[in-house]
């Protein structure tokens, strides 16, 4: 098998101009390309340093002119290329420029045969027929993606695995509505053969923001090989929008078929098996997302900057959670074995996420396992134990975490009708005070109110955030500041793809705010929380 495209430029130093810019043009598509000018070093041998770029690559662009073909270093390069030709690991690239084919017909008739012609600054479009004709089905997947990348050709396809209230209306719909160019819906599937729901609800949703609506299929397995067959060379991405059971499935279905996957949260109920989730998606080299959209908004963004960086905090010592919200159960929360259970796995799961998260911003690298967390107290209040079996209103408890930090929470739905009272408090070991609280007699996209004070009395900042970049905050006034960020997580995970398919994404890369705060692997300590308190309650 062919290895991985790596390019070798040989040519005569005459020509070191226009090579130059061949080199750039080819190294911004992502190909790796071995080019003397870049690699030779000083004080190491010239002849080893140019066998070992010759031994790296399997494509070999050679720049032909007069000079070319009368210098001593390029006969001997030549020779070595040719050399690997004759055995089948290289392909040859000769490149005519100031000479005919005439006269390269005359020297050599084996190397006539395969000549490009390039005229003086013709190298963006000497580069498109290099990857068109000489590499394999990868490179005209990385051209189109440059397109995509500048909204110049076409959106990137998603099929949309569910699309319920939370999609419509929240998450993907919204999205796309905002964001035309970037994603195009090319199917949706429903648990069942749910075709009334696809015509009653879902049809009109896209025909009111001016889009046709995708085809409909009954399942997964049939959308993905469907849309693989259309989109042959795209890369094909699944937005799973279902009740918290299916998305460990579907994430799955979609990653073995080589798909793109972004989940809402929670991705599933236990770490291990979202370890070995993202096991898979990082062996088939697939991007594996999820929604934790606080990562993502102002306010939560400057406690973690402000922990991470020790500003005016020092070691932390307690996270409390507190959540009221007046929430109606119905669907598909009211069935716990579809849901996994009521306020911890649903609305309380964004408060505890970010209680993770900024654990993490206090220890970088700190892994929560079970045996982590022994002392952990929780309990349940069922209101409708009768009519909801398993499904928790409300849950109060303490664990204590690594670094002997205490996380307390009390999280509730009996709270007045579309409420909500959200808090997260921290403290450090010194008393020092991080706070954030949204209090709403009504719903809306109003972002919590941070107060950052010491212990002396001192108030460091205190009201609302806007954020730029990753460690410029300011507070300002609310109408200014930036609140609740629903789609954040799709736009991240866009980017992503974006970012994977040109070549840049690496699968090791640590967390980066406005990156990938919500890759799936930055979950598993608040997956491990979760299933833990579970655990407790349920003994």
């Amino acid at each position: 098998m062919m290895k991985k495209e790596s390019f070798f430029i040989s040519y005569a130093h005459e020509d070191q101009e226009f090579v130059g810019k061949l080199y750039d043009e080819i190294a911004d598509r992502g190909f790796q390309v071995w080019f003397d000018e870049k690699e030779i070093l000083l004080g190491k041998g010239l002849r080893e340093q140019i066998d070992s770029g010759i031994l790296k690559a399997n494509i070999f662009i050679l720049v032909i002119t007069g000079s070319y073909l009368e210098k001593y270093w390029t006969k001997l390069e030549l020779d070595a290329i040719l050399g690997l030709e004759s055995k089948g690991l290289a392909r040859i690239i000769p490149v005519l420029k100031n000479i005919t084919i005439d006269q390269l017909r005359e020297k050599s008739p084996l190397l006539a045969g395969k000549a490009l012609i390039v005229g003086e600054d013709e190298t963006e479009h000497l580069v498109n027929d290099i990857l068109l004709k000489f590499t394999d089905a990868r490179s005209k997947i990385k051209k189109q993606k440059e397109s995509w990348k500048s909204g110049s050709e076409t959106n990137l396809p998603v099929i949309l695995a569910g699309c319920g209230w939370w999609a419509r209306n929240r998450t993907v719909i919204p999205f796309i509505q905002n964001n035309p160019s970037l994603f195009k819906v090319v199917g949706i599937t429903s648990l069942k053969d749910e075709y009334d729901e696809y015509e009653k609800l879902i049809v009109p949703t896209f025909n009111e923001i001016g889009l046709e609506a995708p085809p409909f299929y009954p399942n997964l397995y049939r959308a993905i090989n469907d849309c693989k067959k259309k989109y042959e060379s795209h890369p094909i991405s699944v937005i799973i929008n279902t009740p918290n059971k299916y998305h460990e499935e579907l994430s799955g279905i979609a990653i073995e078929a080589n798909c793109h996957v972004y989940a809402e949260r929670p991705i599933n109920r236990t770490s291990d098996d979202l370890r070995m989730l993202i096991s898979i998606a990082k062996q088939k080299r697939r991007i594996l997302f999820n929604g934790v959209q606080r990562r993502l908004e102002a306010s939560f963004k400057y406690i973690f900057h402000v922990i991470e960086n020790g500003i005016n905090f020092s070691k932390l010592a307690n996270i409390t959670c507190i959540l009221r919200s007046g929430r109606t159960l119905e669907g598909w929360r009211t069935d716990r074995a579809l849901s996994g259970g009521g306020i911890i796995i649903d609305e309380g799961y964004h408060l505890l996420d970010a209680a993770m998260w900024f654990l993490e911003a206090a220890s970088p690298g700190i892994k929560i396992e079970k045996e982590h967390v022994p002392e952990n107290q929780t309990v349940f209040q069922f209101n409708n134990q009768i009519s909801f079996p398993g499904i928790e209103t409300s849950a109060i408890g303490f664990v204590k975490l690594p670094e002997d930090v205490i996380l307390n929470f009390d999280l509730t739905y009996t709270a007045p009708e579309r409420s909500i009272f959200e808090m997260i408090e921290l403290r450090d070991v010194e008393g020092n005070l991080l706070r954030l609280l949204r209090n709403l007699a009504k719903r809306s996209t109003e972002p919590g109110r941070v107060l950052h004070q010491l212990r002396s009395g001192d108030i460091i900042g205190h009201g609302f955030l806007k954020s730029s970049g990753n460690s410029n905050f300011s507070f300002v006034p609310l109408d200014e500041a930036s609140g609740a960020n629903n789609t954040g997580p799709i736009q991240q995970f866009y980017q992503q793809v974006i970012n994977f398919e040109n070549g840049s994404y690496d699968f090791e890369s640590p967390r980066t705010i406005g990156l990938n705060e919500c890759a799936a692997r930055f979950v598993l300590n608040t997956q491990e929380l979760i299933a833990s308190i579970y655990n407790s309650a349920m003994k």
